[in-house]
């Protein structure tokens, strides 16, 4: 596998209990696994920073590319 961009989150103290009302009680891989909750983040009522670093320079049709040929190797 080969990594092309990471991305980061913070989040202000107030997003823990404003997520916690409806994902309390989900263990770690219920989390991890739903898209639901990366929505709720991202459209959350509170301030968020997003940082995306590209480990590999690829923009455009290099970014697809490399990524078809990837998915074609596996």
């Amino acid at each position: 596998m080969v990594n092309v961009t990471a991305i980061g989150v913070c989040l202000e103290d107030d997003a823990l209990p404003s997520l916690a009302v409806k994902w309390r009680g989900k263990s770690a891989e219920e989390l991890f696994e739903s898209d639901e909750l990366f929505r709720d983040v991202v459209k959350g009522p509170f301030e968020k920073f997003i940082q995306v670093t590209p480990f590999l320079q690829l923009i455009n049709y290099g970014f697809a590319a490399k990524f078809s040929d990837k998915l074609i190797g596996y």
